[in-house]
């Protein structure tokens, strides 16, 4: 989970935030000084809050990706998630991961492959299936446009890397 709203502050601060003007606000009824200026603390409440619910909001959309990334996620099924429209959804993804959701998903769903293709005991054909792409080729095609080597290079490189008698790991 994510530790900082979309205005890069940390939950904790803005937990802070919220107490502080609460606490004004209690100040200011209780001395009977109600003035406009208790009008602009209840505002900045309001808004402080929405941005920890729709951070929180968008912490369940990030491990829904972590845990359920395929091939077959689309915008509009994360979008639901949310109950808003894909282009709501595109924005508010990207001020607050910096980048946009299909960007994101392809760099999530690549590193699954990549651990998958780890695994001896995968072709690569069951992993393109177990990431929901609907042949080896697309698979093949999306991981070399993202590695700039197909899976089988991808797999022999990081076999070589990781074999016990390979110089690089001592």
């Amino acid at each position: 989970m994510r530790s900082r709203t979309a205005k890069g502050k940390s939950l904790w601060f803005e937990v802070c935030i919220i107490v502080g003007y609460l606490c004004g606000l209690a100040g200011k009824f209780i001395s009977g000084n109600v003035t406009y200026v208790a009008a602009f603390y209840i505002l900045d409440i309001t808004m402080v809050t929405i941005d920890l619910v729709l951070t929180m909001v968008d912490s369940e959309v990030e491990r829904y990706i972590r845990e359920q990334v395929s091939a077959e996620t689309q915008i509009e099924d994360l979008a639901g998630i949310l109950g808003c429209s894909g282009d709501l959804f595109s924005r508010r993804f990207h001020a607050v991961f910096g980048e946009s959701p299909k960007k994101y998903l392809q760099k999530e769903l690549f590193s699954r492959a990549a651990l998958l293709l780890a695994d001896p005991g995968m072709n690569v054909k069951e992993v393109a299936g177990a990431l929901g792409f609907s042949s080896e080729f697309y698979f093949s095609k999306f991981f070399k446009r993202l590695s700039g080597m197909s899976p089988s290079e991808y797999r022999q490189r990081s076999h070589r890397v990781l074999s016990p008698g390979n110089d690089m790991l001592s």
